[in-house]
């Protein structure tokens, strides 16, 4: 009988011990929530959002490329001489005369390409486009070589600036330009022509 009473003691022990426990559980586990809620915890890094790709735009012919590197080049040289010589000079009144030249030559035989390219005119038959090509070529190369002349005689002649063949070059981009607006549809030879308007030279007063 004590034996069975024992047994039933360390029964009712390991019972209670057993139920204590679990409260203590329960009660670890309320303490760590506040008000009913669980805490935050320390979430995992996100992601971060991949940068947006950049807007696409139309890829430009190498030859409206090469006549950008002209329309940059003529305004440049005109921007040096504005800065390093008053209005009232010779230096500045010569090549403000020559670039104005310049910049309608260019303007003009830009023109004169838009109209051959929309009447399907090879631009090799076209006396003014070749006209005007050359006229073109002559000013800009004025423009740049007396600009060097002016530095080559100044205190820095350091400024002297080497212009590559201009002829050829103009040549080539106008080449260029009308054999890929002969492979082009529609859609990209509105992007020709747009970008064929964005090389208008800048006005000199507004270098």
């Amino acid at each position: 009988m004590e034996s069975i009473m024992t047994k039933k003691g360390s029964s009712a022990s390991y019972g209670f011990k057993t139920f204590i426990f679990l409260c203590m559980v329960l009660f670890a586990s309320a303490g760590c929530t506040v008000g009913g809620k669980e805490p935050p915890r320390s979430a995992a890094p996100v992601p971060a959002a991949p940068v947006a790709a950049a807007a696409f735009t139309a890829p430009h012919s190498e030859g409206v490329l090469i006549l950008a590197g002209e329309k940059s080049l003529g305004e440049q040289f005109a921007g040096r001489i504005k800065d390093n010589y008053k209005k009232e000079t010779d230096q500045y009144k010569n090549a403000e005369v020559r670039y104005y030249y310049a910049k309608a030559s260019f303007d003009a035989w830009i023109a004169q390409i838009k109209t051959d390219l929309a009447e399907g005119t090879d631009i090799n038959d076209s006396f003014q486009y070749k006209a005007l090509l050359q006229g073109t070529s002559n000013k800009i190369q004025a423009l740049t070589g007396y600009i060097n002349g002016v530095y080559a005689a100044s205190s820095n002649p350091a400024k002297v600036v080497k212009v590559g063949d201009i002829p050829a070059e103009l040549a080539d981009a106008g080449t260029r330009i009308s054999q890929e607006w002969q492979g082009a549809g529609q859609g990209r030879r509105e992007e020709i022509k747009s970008e064929l308007d964005s090389l208008i030279w800048k006005s000199f007063d507004e270098i």
